[in-house]
């Protein structure tokens, strides 16, 4: 309804009443119709209360928490496995360090000996030599002295 500002004023203070308004009505609607209505459309089946088996939230936390009950022990299981092969591999470690000790203690004294060996026969062998050239310088004076003999 479009009032000018004066008869605003007149019915916000009470003064005056406010003109009445302009209403719309549906002719149709007063005009009885005999025909039923259509009947709804096909939509899902009738509503059921679901149990507590199917979906929910509930479930879903349950399944959650199985879930990672299930990775925990699973961890526990390899944690426990990855232990138990670091223990085997420090034990193996350890016996294998032993060995190469006593491998390496054995090579060290067979090297010894063996340098030992080296200068006695060095030893022997220097003292071999000057018997060879005596025996030798002996043989060719006594050639020098008995050839005369044999011509």
């Amino acid at each position: 309804v479009d009032m000018s500002e004066d008869q605003r004023i007149a019915v916000n203070f009470g003064v005056e009443e406010a003109p009445p308004a302009t209403e719309f009505v549906q002719v149709r609607s007063h005009i009885a119709s005999s025909a039923a209505p259509p009947p709804p459309p096909e939509t899902w089946d009738a509503y059921q209360k679901q149990d507590q088996g199917h979906g929910g939230v509930v479930a879903l936390i349950n399944m959650l928490k199985a879930d990672l009950e299930k990775e925990i022990n699973e961890s526990k299981v390899e944690e426990k496995d990855a232990q138990a092969e670091y223990e085997e591999f420090m034990a193996d470690s350890a016996s294998k360090r032993t060995s190469d000790v006593t491998v390496l203690g054995n090579k060290e004294y067979v090297k010894a000996e063996l340098e030992a060996s080296i200068q006695r026969l060095t030893g022997d062998e220097k003292s071999t030599k000057a018997e060879a050239y005596t025996k030798a310088e002996t043989l060719r004076d006594l050639h020098v002295e008995c050839d005369w003999l044999l011509s």
